[in-house]
């Protein structure tokens, strides 16, 4: 698919206007990934926190979702101002 817009000017910088059938054929909501290449733009949604429930599952599951640490260290006691 390739389709040709214009840069408008957006403050004290330039924009494009993205359709939205092309905002629904990637899924483009929020936050996206701007990878500039050299020879074009590279669009894309930003994966956040892609993954992470099924690495928590896989976590519990090995018994591997304790915390680090529980209680305030010597250095907490003695040092830290509360």
């Amino acid at each position: 698919m390739t389709i040709t817009t214009n840069l408008v000017s957006v403050g004290g910088g330039r924009g494009i206007c993205i359709p939205d059938q092309v905002i629904d054929k990637l899924g483009l909501s929020g936050q996206i990934d701007l990878i500039v290449e050299s020879d074009g733009l590279v669009i894309r949604p930003h994966p956040v926190r892609q993954g992470w429930d099924e690495q928590f599952r896989q976590m519990a599951a090995a018994g591997n979702d304790t915390l680090l640490e529980t209680a305030p260290s010597a250095w907490d006691e003695a040092e830290w101002q509360w």
